[in-house]
């Protein structure tokens, strides 16, 4: 999934979680489970496919559309709810694009320290077994985005 829904969803425990350790945790399960589900992104990174400074290229161009579009919901949610807990708000949002970030730190830089933490994230985004190409799998995270915010309204 993109960081959009990740960080829908850490909004979405903060608004029921309001213990912030407990929402952080609660957000980085969140992110397996919504990177279990079939998303269709998961080879945007795919150097064997299209080349390594391409790939680099395609990771860094997603995820500036793919924060600008998230800083505007996150944005718009503080703008129009009622006030919660900005410490516990915090919290639960890095847990749930923390794993993301550090992929893109990973993929990016290729840093050794976080090899295994790839293998393992891109195990969860395998575990399901269906590919789906992009166009499917943007109507899945623009489905899973819309139940995330309805749950925030």
């Amino acid at each position: 999934m993109y960081l959009t829904a990740h960080g829908t969803a850490g909004l979405v425990i903060a608004s029921f979680i309001p213990n912030p350790i407990l929402a952080f945790v609660v957000a980085i399960l969140s992110h397996a489970v919504l990177d279990f589900i079939p998303h269709g992104d998961e080879h945007i990174a795919d150097q064997t496919r299209f080349g390594l400074l391409h790939a680099k290229h395609r990771v860094a161009g997603a995820a500036l559309l793919d924060g600008a579009l998230l800083t505007f919901f996150v944005l718009l949610y503080v703008a129009t709810t009622p006030l919660i807990s900005y410490q516990t708000m915090i919290w639960a949002f890095v847990g749930a694009v923390l794993p993301d970030i550090l992929q893109g730190i990973y993929l990016v830089t290729n840093v050794h320290w976080l090899k295994e933490f790839n293998h393992i994230h891109q195990g969860v985004h395998n575990l399901a077994g269906h590919k789906l190409n992009w166009k499917q799998g943007m109507l899945v995270q623009a489905m899973t985005f819309t139940a995330l915010w309805l749950m925030l309204m």
